[in-house]
């Protein structure tokens, strides 16, 4: 192993040990996400969760700056976690953060075994037949690839017949699919689509040169580059399928009363400046901020 790649398994490679694939955590930053229950919010919470006072809460801890494994290997933080924190918080109650993987998130909340997750899942309408979002950030597509590749992949166009690296289950990965349609419909060599379960091994992928590209988000991949120095360069490909939309928080849709109390909560979070502080500590302010606390706003 190259001292580069040690340096990239350094910094992603925690979200894939075991020590971190179930159970509960939060990160250790004092005051951040702390906020006192409210009584007329707590109400709001479905009787069941309620009397367990415990929200089940899937993530996929390896998609920094929303969600990754600290460096104590079982600490899980982000901006995500921290708003999820807030939220239940003011619920009254505690969240049981579950690491999962993204593939097996927006099944595991339509079959019931998670009450609601965070994980930058995009609200897309074909997401919605099991589930409700509740939409709390901006993100867009981005290109990640080595220095050397500088320039050379500005558009998806330009991956025909190049080996792109994504996550499994990603809008990402969708494109991916219509993006190599199209490059064969115009007499291209089709590209090479190299999925992978965790957003650690898209990034080894493109560091080891397994894959020339990889496709992640804005505001995760601004945190790569921070992380990793000059290992790579980026671009925004302004031809994306999948356009810029929001994130949400995913709720079962057969459980409207959760969904309106974790939207009430949000707002709250949104009004006493704690939203602002939160995206403010994870870089994400500028580039992917979102007030409007709608239900299945995504388009």
């Amino acid at each position: 192993m190259t001292a580069a790649l040690a340096a990239v398994t350094l910094a992603f490679g925690a979200g894939c040990t075991n020590a971190s694939q179930t159970g509960s955590a939060e990160k250790a930053k004092p005051g951040l996400s702390a906020q006192a229950a409210d009584r007329t919010l707590s109400a709001m919470v479905p009787a069941k969760i309620r009397t367990a006072g415990t929200i089940r809460v899937a993530t996929d801890a390896t998609y920094p700056p929303f969600e990754s494994v600290a460096k104590d290997n079982k600490t899980l933080e982000g901006a995500d976690i921290d708003l999820i924190n807030g939220i239940a918080s003011l619920l009254g109650l505690k969240a049981g953060l579950q690491n999962a993987s993204f593939d097996a998130i927006v099944p595991g909340i339509a079959a019931g075994k998670f009450d609601v997750a965070v994980s930058g899942i995009l609200d897309r309408p074909s997401r919605r037949e099991h589930i409700d979002f509740v939409d709390y950030a901006m993100n867009s597509t981005m290109f990640f690839a080595k220095a050397e590749n500088k320039g050379k992949f500005p558009t998806w166009a330009n991956t025909c017949g190049f080996s792109i690296a994504v996550q499994t289950g990603t809008s990402m990965a969708d494109d991916a699919q219509a993006v190599t349609k199209k490059c064969a419909a115009a007499g291209k060599r089709a590209i090479k689509i190299n999925n992978f379960r965790t957003q650690d091994e898209v990034v080894l992928a493109v560091q080891s040169g397994r894959a020339d590209v990889g496709v992640s988000t804005g505001g995760s991949t601004a945190a790569i580059v921070k992380q990793t120095g000059s290992l790579f360069v980026t671009s925004t490909p302004p031809d994306a399928p999948t356009k810029p939309g929001a994130l949400g928080i995913a709720v079962q849709k057969s459980d409207p009363e959760l969904v309106k109390a974790v939207q009430a909560a949000l707002k709250k979070l949104i009004e006493n400046g704690t939203y602002d502080q939160i995206m403010s500590t994870w870089g994400l302010k500028d580039c992917c901020s979102n007030k409007s606390a709608e239900i299945n706003g995504g388009t």
